[in-house]
């Protein structure tokens, strides 16, 4: 498994590419929404942690298309309507949710079956890339099995590898979304003050 991190970093990526012209960019909420989609797929610790071992119930219904589907039909209606219409909000917590599977699909994994279920509850058949670059995060029945040098490798590894680029990514949308509001202000004042010229003149004529 890819560490949270990485999954909410990945999650407002695509955020940064899929929100919609005039969407609220230099707002928190979208990007927090956006970032909990991806990373929304380890719920499934939570009822494991419930009986004590965290991992029990770890890479299985959560890390389907079925349940990225589910996840955006719930969410989806009820996010702010100021982030897009119901299609554009369903779709980009979709895909961002989805983006879990993507990026675990990379990662390897150590942990009996190896892979995901993205096709639950058609088939059980797990996935797993033929090559994967990340390394996994070891996780057992405790929370001290998270605490190790091999995940703070694998964390700092993610922090270069895939947060680097998204926040390349995200200040580069932020930036073409602020030239395009302020472009598009200018050419409003510049009608503005033009139609005030030309009623001027006429007035002036007439």
């Amino acid at each position: 498994m890819a560490s949270p991190l990485a999954h909410a970093l990945v999650g407002a990526a695509v955020y940064a590419v899929m929100a919609p012209r005039g969407a609220p960019l230099r707002r928190v909420l979208p990007w927090a929404l956006a970032a909990l989609a991806g990373a929304a797929a380890d719920l499934d610790f939570v009822p494991g942690i419930l009986v004590g071992d965290p991992s029990r119930y770890h890479h299985w219904a959560t890390h389907s298309l079925a349940a990225a589907l589910v996840f955006a039909s719930v969410v989806g209606p009820l996010a702010p309507a100021r982030l897009g219409t119901l299609g554009q909000r369903t779709a980009i917590l979709g895909v961002a949710y989805a983006s879990h599977l993507g990026l675990d699909l990379l990662t390897i994994d150590h942990t009996l079956p190896q892979g995901i279920p993205l096709f639950w509850p058609i088939s059980t058949a797990v996935f797993l890339a033929p090559v994967t670059p990340f390394w996994d995060l070891y996780h057992g029945r405790g929370w001290a099995a998270f605490v190790n040098w091999h995940n703070a490798i694998a964390v700092l590894i993610e922090a270069v590898v895939v947060g680097v680029p998204v926040v390349a990514l995200c200040v580069f949308r932020l930036r073409r979304e602020g030239r395009t509001t302020v472009g598009a202000r200018r050419g409003f004042a510049k009608d503005s003050i033009g139609d005030l010229g030309g009623r001027g003149r006429r007035e002036a004529g007439g």
